[in-house]
């Protein structure tokens, strides 16, 4: 007998997460599974998002490998999506038995209105100010929400021009 015969892989297991491409696949946060220790950073990080909290800053470090990346795909979920097709069970059923109060708030928040827009900031070769706004405007944009987003220097500029053509085509 060898071991892939005593051991079979959750179906859906992935060795890898890219939060940039990742972020509306439902199979990859179905195929999430919770640890004590994930279900102790999921409660932490999502009671700071209650409206009250004061503790809102966090730092997630851990080895290569360790599943960082799949419990901040779960968490943005949690944050921004429906319990659609029983997306979470698995995570609320762990999270009941692991903390009752963070699971009826996690229940509270699936079924509320209130909703969260992950902004997720990609690595590039701009100022860290310029990748936090190209990664506001993807985000907004993903959402449907460009209206909301705030005018750039440049977008000033052309609408400075535009209106000087207009109002003033003589200059």
């Amino acid at each position: 007998m060898n071991l892939r015969e005593l051991l079979t892989p959750v179906p859906g297991f992935q060795t890898s997460i890219n939060l940039g491409y990742d972020l509306n696949d439902k199979e990859k946060i179905r195929a999430f599974i919770p640890t004590s220790a994930s279900l102790e950073v999921i409660s932490d990080i999502l009671l700071s998002t209650y409206p009250k909290a004061t503790q809102r800053a966090h730092m997630l470090v851990g080895a290569y490998g360790r599943g960082k990346s799949h419990i901040v795909l779960v968490l943005l979920a949690l944050l921004r999506m429906r319990n659609q097709g029983g997306l979470f069970d698995t995570v609320l059923a762990r999270l009941q038995e692991h903390d009752a109060e963070t699971a009826c708030f996690i229940t509270d928040n699936l079924n509320g209105k209130r909703k969260l827009l992950p902004i997720v900031v990609r690595g590039s070769s701009a100022t860290l100010s310029q990748a936090f706004l190209s990664a506001l405007q993807v985000s907004l944009a993903e959402a449907g929400l460009e209206r909301l987003l705030p005018p750039t220097h440049f977008k000033a500029a052309q609408d400075a021009i535009e209106k000087w053509r207009t109002d003033y085509p003589s200059t």
